[in-house]
């Protein structure tokens, strides 16, 4: 199976000095430009994904509903999971692991939060000496065949391309 994953990481939010929880900040005019210049991207190379897991933050929501209205994709379709909320790499993976899909090209979208987002790309990466960090609003795009999707604990992947804002 052929997999496709793209790691996104939240565009710029708000300060947490408006005395807001960190889980409740939303996205700043500037993040939801950066998020619509690599959301458009994402659509230039005709991106679709066929499950989209959301971190429940608002943020993380707000990110998601400006990339799927540019990917024409229904945000009612999307995944939200507040165990995607400042998660440890281990946990997209059993997110990855768990979703029941037997396709065999599948696009899966994770829009979610550092480290642990960053993490997951960097210990995906066949070539991993590095930590590759995600700033906020940037995509990976990572590539990987597996037998099936519960094999992604042991999967290497290869960095297909970084998409930033422009």
């Amino acid at each position: 199976m052929k997999v496709t994953i793209i790691a996104m990481r939240h565009g710029a939010a708000q300060s947490s000095q408006y005395n807001l929880k960190d889980f409740d900040r939303a996205l700043t005019d500037i993040g939801k430009k950066e998020v619509t210049a690599v959301a458009q991207q994402l659509q230039a190379l005709n991106i679709n994904p066929t499950i989209t897991f959301v971190s429940a933050s608002k943020r993380t929501r707000e990110t998601a509903t400006i990339v799927a209205n540019l990917l024409n994709t229904k945000i009612s379709d999307s995944i939200y999971l507040d165990k995607l909320y400042l998660c440890p790499p281990e946990i997209i993976e059993e997110i990855i692991a768990t979703y029941n899909n037997t396709a065999t090209d599948i696009t899966i979208l994770i829009i979610g939060h550092n480290p642990g987002l960053s993490t997951f790309v960097s210990e995906k990466l066949t070539n991993s000496n590095f930590f590759f960090g995600l700033n906020t609003s940037h995509a990976a795009i990572l590539k990987l065949e597996v037998d099936q999707l519960a094999s992604i604990y042991s999967a290497q992947a290869t960095l297909h391309k970084i998409i930033k804002p422009v």
